[in-house]
Order: C-alpha cells, then sequence, then structure tokens
C-alpha cells in the first residue's frame, strides 16, 4: 500500500535529519515519481536547506571576509538558544 501525502511529507522533513532505510527511500522515491505536489514540497525542503547552509557559513565571516572569532563560552551559549527555540521551549 502506498503512503500518503502526510507520510511521505514526514519522511522527507525526517530526512532531513537522519538517513531514511533503503525502504523508506524506495517509498519516498515511487511516491515523488508521482506525485507533483509532494516533489515540489522535495525541492522546497532541498532549497531551504541549501539556503540555510548558505547563511550558517556567511554568519562565520564577518564583514571583511574575516573568520569570527568566539569563545568556547559564546559559541555554547548560541548553540544552547538555538537548541531551546528549536525545541520550542
Amino acid at each position: 500500500m502506498m503512503r500518503s501525502c502526510e507520510e511521505i511529507g514526514r519522511l522527507l522533513s525526517e530526512s532531513m535529519d537522519r538517513k531514511l532505510s533503503f525502504g523508506q527511500r524506495l517509498e519516498v522515491w515511487i511516491h515523488l515519481s508521482m506525485c507533483r505536489l509532494c516533489s515540489g514540497f522535495a525541492r522546497m525542503l532541498k532549497a531551504l536547506r541549501q539556503a540555510v547552509r548558505q547563511g550558517r557559513d556567511r554568519l562565520e565571516l564577518d564583514v571583511a571576509g574575516q573568520p569570527v572569532k568566539l569563545s568556547g563560552e559564546a559559541r555554547a551559549r548560541i548553540v544552547k538558544t538555538v537548541q531551546q527555540r528549536l525545541a520550542g521551549e
């Protein structure tokens, strides 16, 4: 039985954080080959991931293009804050 668009969307989202099993990847691939909406969602997720990566790379440089130097403590505070916000705290 083929998975619903909602289930495929969940798997696409999960694939951003973990590697899907072979069976899951196959199910997603088959579904995407037949569903324009989910294919669009997959393209959007890919574009979003690329934009985040590019933004992250830019944030590591100062205005002059030099690497930003933060203390370990500052980096830890930033990571903690981001993790809390992502967790919805």
